[in-house]
Order: structure tokens, then C-alpha cells, then sequence
């Protein structure tokens, strides 16, 4: 049976640079899906598996937020291996994450940012916006030493889309967001602010479709 997770897990502190807290949430993750696994060759785990796996997490009560986390996980995991050839198929590339109760704004406290994150924000915790997109959506986002990308933190906490505001009140830490998705294909809120402005449809598809042609058939 194919273990790469203490290679997977060097890779994360060498080469992630991911803090010790991040990197113990990666590991208890992958330690429970290979328990799961029992003697099964993980070259050989398909889609089946993965959404037994879902269902299995559901079955022993598992938020969507904590299965969000853990497929996240997985995820990097897997990717970590098809690049590197040890594995054929990438089985979590159909696998999309269970929906999570939103709300716009936000509102999470330290205790509640600690466990979805995995990290330990201490009482005083530094939260920067390192990159964003050409659209505005964040891309790379660092609190205390953890790094990660706007999409993995939407993802992790449930978020609206990766076009987010953070602010911090005491000990509660506040994200708004704008719009929703992911960000490829129309923006439904860029689209409805362009139409505000006085754009008509075809204004609005050449906007995001470059190079389309607009025609009766």
C-alpha cells in the first residue's frame, strides 16, 4: 500500500512553509482517511470510495464545514501525489464540497477560526491580505504563519466567494464578501453592477467572454 504522507507532510513544512498547527490538521486528516482505508492500495481508491468516505463522515456526524476541511485536505494530498506519478487518476477531481450555511457577513471568533483552520490564532492575531486577483478576489491571504490561497479559506470557512473584506473586533473576526462563485464565468454580482450602470447584455457577455461573437440564429 502506497504511504507517502510523512513525505507529504515534509513537503508541507519545507517546501509550504506551513506552520506546525496547519501541518498536524493536514496529518490528522490524512491519518483518519487512511484508518478508513484500512488495507486498500490508495493507487487504487476511485470517486466510489471518496463519496463513501462523505457519507461515512455524515454518517458519524460531521459538520459540512469539518468535511469541507478534511476534503480540502485530500485534496492537496492527492494532487501532492499525481504529481509526483505515484498515483494514475486523481479520483477528487469530481468531488465537490457539501454546501455550508452562509451568511453575509461572517462572524467567527477566535475559538470557532481555531477549528476550522486548525491553527492556533493566540490572543492577538495577524491577519494579511498578501495578493488579489486582476477581478479583486484575494489570492493569497496569511494569518499569523499560515499561508493560503483565497479559494482554500473560502472553501475552509464556508465563504461566499474569495472577494472578501476581514476586519476585527475584540475577539470576533468579521469577513464580508462580495458576489458569489469562484470567480471563472460571469460575476451574477459584477454583471448586476454593470447593468446598474447603464450596460446592456452585450456589453455585459463581451465583458466576460472576450473574443465572442454576439449573433442571431
Amino acid at each position: 500500500m502506497i504511504d507517502k504522507r510523512i513525505e507529504f507532510i515534509k513537503y508541507l513544512e519545507n517546501e509550504k512553509n506551513y506552520s506546525i498547527e496547519t501541518v498536524k490538521g493536514y496529518n490528522d486528516d490524512l491519518d483518519k482517511f487512511y484508518m478508513y482505508l484500512t488495507e486498500r492500495n490508495i493507487k487504487e481508491v476511485n470517486y466510489s470510495e471518496i463519496k463513501d468516505y462523505l457519507f461515512h463522515m455524515r454518517s458519524i456526524k460531521f459538520s459540512n464545514k469539518t468535511i469541507c476541511r478534511k476534503i480540502s485536505s485530500l485534496r492537496s494530498y492527492f494532487k501532492y501525489l499525481m504529481k509526483n506519478n505515484y498515483i494514475k487518476t486523481n479520483p477528487m477531481l469530481l468531488v465537490s464540497s457539501p454546501k455550508v450555511d452562509y451568511r453575509l457577513p461572517n462572524y467567527l471568533n477566535y475559538n470557532e477560526l481555531n477549528s476550522l483552520l486548525g491553527i492556533n490564532l493566540g490572543n492577538e492575531p495577524l491577519i494579511e491580505i498578501i495578493e488579489k486577483t486582476g477581478s479583486g478576489r484575494i489570492s493569497r491571504i496569511k494569518i499569523n504563519d499560515n499561508y493560503y490561497s483565497g479559494i482554500e479559506l473560502r472553501n475552509l470557512l464556508g465563504l461566499r466567494s474569495a472577494d472578501f473584506d476581514i476586519t476585527i473586533n475584540n475577539d470576533i473576526v468579521t469577513f464580508t464578501t462580495r458576489g458569489y462563485g469562484h470567480g471563472v464565468g460571469m460575476s451574477q454580482y459584477g454583471a448586476n453592477g454593470m447593468a446598474n450602470s447603464g450596460k446592456n447584455y452585450k456589453d455585459i457577455l463581451s465583458h466576460y467572454y472576450k473574443g465572442t461573437t454576439i449573433k442571431t440564429v
